[in-house]
């Protein structure tokens, strides 16, 4: 018999101070990881990154098909529920780990850059280290745990800077940027199931079928809005040198990295805080 879905998981207190602590201490980390990893590296190197990841982010949006938002946003949920959830996220990132290591050798030819296969077939696994924390990690947000996602979200970028830095310092070049990334995903993935202990269950997909409804719908958004932010980045990649890409894609990081700090944690905040309210008219208004 379906049951509510209980608010589980290990509390270790609320607080959107929390999150925008740990926003202030990742600006810093991120802005010195950044500047001491640019002494050692070329702008060719993030050049060649940024080809890779202006494809892999937007079938990254797919990661989860907007499910993390409807699993916030929903007034109740189920066990079953969520049990469905987990393995459709699943089975979503096997399927893009998939798509994306075929993908790498026709992005190559496009860009005609032969880096571009490895670097996007090895970036590939992070849909699958994503698609098993998506889950959780919506729940610990519905859930208010602030500080929890906070501490999972600063060991992340402290784990990525220390990779890269490192790497990047033994003359790893452009690997040391995506061994950076995959070090803060793979980070987060034990830190996320210590600190929400569930085990997944049977699925049923009909249980699961708002969910995908109104997922859809955010993932359509989604895109559309990702596509208008980086077209530009890809343009470059294909008709502009890799090193024209890099300094272009790295100044535009930089510069949106400190309004990316402030929308980030008000967006964890308020999505479940005002998702809690959306049935109390005069307290959402207020």
């Amino acid at each position: 018999m379906d049951q509510r879905y209980p608010d589980i998981g290990r509390r270790t207190g609320r607080g959107g101070t929390a999150v925008l602590l740990a926003q202030v201490l990742k600006l810093i980390i991120q802005t010195a990881a950044t500047a001491v990893m640019a002494r050692m590296l070329t702008p060719s190197d993030y050049g060649i990154i940024a080809m890779v990841t202006v494809v892999t982010g937007c079938v990254g949006l797919l990661k989860d098909m907007g499910l993390s938002i409807s699993v916030i946003q929903s007034p109740e949920i189920t066990a079953v529920e969520i049990n469905s959830l987990f393995w459709i996220n699943i089975v979503i990132g096997l399927l893009l780990t998939v798509e994306g290591i075929l993908l790498a050798p026709f992005l190559a030819m496009f860009y005609g850059k032969p880096e571009v296969r490895g670097i996007c077939a090895i970036l590939s696994i992070s849909f699958l280290i994503n698609s098993v924390t998506a889950q959780q990690s919506a729940l610990l947000q519905r859930n208010l745990q602030f500080r929890c996602l906070a501490t999972i979200d600063l060991a992340s970028v402290v784990v990525a800077a220390l990779v890269g830095t490192l790497l990047a310092w033994r003359h790893w070049g452009y690997w040391a940027l995506v061994a950076s990334l995959l070090a803060g995903q793979a980070t987060a993935l034990p830190m996320v199931w210590y600190y929400f202990r569930w085990m997944p269950g049977r699925p049923s997909i009909s249980e699961a079928a708002r969910h995908i409804r109104f997922g859809g719908a955010a993932t359509v958004g989604g895109l559309c809005a990702y596509i208008v932010r980086n077209l530009d980045n890809f343009l470059l990649g294909k008709y502009a040198s890799r090193t024209a890409l890099g300094v272009y894609s790295k100044a535009y990081s930089l510069l949106l990295l400190p309004m990316q700090m402030l929308s980030g944690p008000l967006s964890t905040v308020m999505l479940p805080v005002l998702s809690r309210l959306q049935d109390d008219e005069l307290r959402f208004r207020s």
